[in-house]
């Protein structure tokens, strides 16, 4: 079984740190417009607009570098 835990969008009308976080679900992200430099857990991912990537559960993410200004994501945070 697979539980969806929250699904949503965010808007950063400034540049903003990706919080360092360790999550117990998976997260499916999708850059709108923007992006973001992350690793997550030891490989690099820079996101640009219109990709996505998937954060695992249970792997540390660190933000390497801020959003840039007007970045929109779309996330679904499950587990399985």
């Amino acid at each position: 079984d697979r539980k969806l835990l929250v699904a949503s969008q965010n808007i950063f009308l400034t540049p903003q740190p990706h919080p360092t976080r360790t999550l117990s679900e998976h997260v499916i992200s999708y850059v709108i417009k923007g992006g973001w430099k992350l690793d997550i857990g030891g490989e690099i991912i820079t996101a640009k607009s219109d990709s996505v990537f998937i954060q695992p559960a249970d792997i540390t993410h660190t933000e390497i570098q801020n959003c840039p200004a007007g970045t929109q994501t779309m996330y679904i945070h499950f587990s399985m």
